[in-house]
């Protein structure tokens, strides 16, 4: 917080909290994007340096620009490494605690800190209710990575 004061993004250091438990969730989005940005960004890497520079030299002696490398030629080699790597992050971020716990609003809360309340919670009846919750969670997340491979094989047919 004093470090954004210092920035001028807020004025006084006592003003920061109002990223944690905000109406919209910025503090939270926030956090996600520093935490996985770095995941996407190892992932990118290795996919640019299995590549080389042949494509990219091959689209330039043909006479195209920067823009029209990276469209035509990075990017749609790029692409199932970014989209592999955002089903890996949706599904750490989709199942995260830590971060809807410390940061998120009291109401209502994320899935997974309701799962986790029904697991702290003394009645050992309601630790089925968490678990209900942790399997609802682990099915949105097996639909979507099934919906990632469906798309990912139609794309490839495509090709």
């Amino acid at each position: 917080s004093r470090t954004g004061a210092q920035l001028g993004l807020i004025s006084y250091p006592n003003e920061f909290p109002v990223l944690v438990r905000d109406r919209y969730g910025i503090g939270m989005m926030l956090s996600f994007v520093w935490k996985e940005v770095p995941f996407i960004g190892v992932i990118v890497l290795a996919v640019l340096q299995s590549l080389g520079v042949d494509y990219e030299d091959l689209a330039r002696s043909l006479g195209a620009n920067r823009w029209q490398r990276f469209r035509y030629v990075i990017l749609p080699l790029v692409m199932p490494g970014v989209l592999s790597g955002s089903i890996l992050v949706f599904a750490f971020t989709f199942g995260s605690y830590e971060v809807p716990a410390i940061l998120g609003v009291r109401f209502p809360r994320t899935l997974t800190v309701t799962a986790v309340r029904f697991f702290r919670n003394p009645d050992l009846n309601a630790r089925t209710e968490g678990m209900a919750i942790s399997i609802i969670i682990s099915i949105i997340v097996f639909f979507l990575v099934l919906g990632y491979m469906w798309l990912s094989r139609r794309a490839i047919r495509q090709d």
